[in-house]
Formats: structure tokens, C-alpha cells, sequence
């Protein structure tokens, strides 16, 4: 189970024509029985930016996972940070 819990801090910043959002995360592994995964816990805490045309994954999420290929992946996004629709 990988569980990421996200704070949206309310901070914002200007990065040229576009506003940044500060965005704090922990990310927390927990294998199950038998998994190769190590358990782990990983604190993110950094400005982030919408950009428009691209679909967006949830702040702090795996871009990459480790596992063996017979291990199955359950993901679960907490808080208040949640992902942006893509615009058309």
C-alpha cells in the first residue's frame, strides 16, 4: 500500500505568468506479506505549478515504483492537494 498524504499550505508565489502553490507530502509504503518493497516513509516539501494542457498526477506521487512485477500496488491519495483536470 502506498499512501500519500498532501497539505496544500495556502502560500503562493509568482514564477513568471504562472502562480505556484506550496505543497508539503509524506509518502508512506507499507508492503504486505511477502513483498520484495521495503517499507518507507518520504517527506516532500515544495512549490508547484499548474500548467495548463497537461494532465497532472497527485503532488507527491510515485513517478516510479520498484517492485517486482508479481506484486500487486494499492494507491491512496489523502488531504487537500488533489490532481488538476487536463484542459482541452
Amino acid at each position: 500500500m502506498i499512501t500519500i498524504d498532501s497539505v496544500d499550505t495556502g502560500e503562493r508565489r509568482q514564477f513568471q505568468h504562472y502562480t505556484a502553490r506550496h505543497v508539503k507530502a509524506k509518502t508512506t509504503v507499507e508492503p504486505g506479506p511477502g513483498a520484495s518493497t521495503p517499507a518507507s516513509v518520504e517527506q516532500t516539501d515544495g512549490w508547484y505549478l499548474d500548467l495548463p494542457g497537461f494532465a497532472s498526477q497527485p503532488v507527491g506521487s510515485p513517478g516510479y515504483v520498484s517492485a517486482a512485477a508479481t506484486e500487486q500496488i494499492d494507491y491512496r491519495s489523502n488531504g487537500s492537494v488533489k490532481p488538476r483536470a487536463a484542459t482541452q
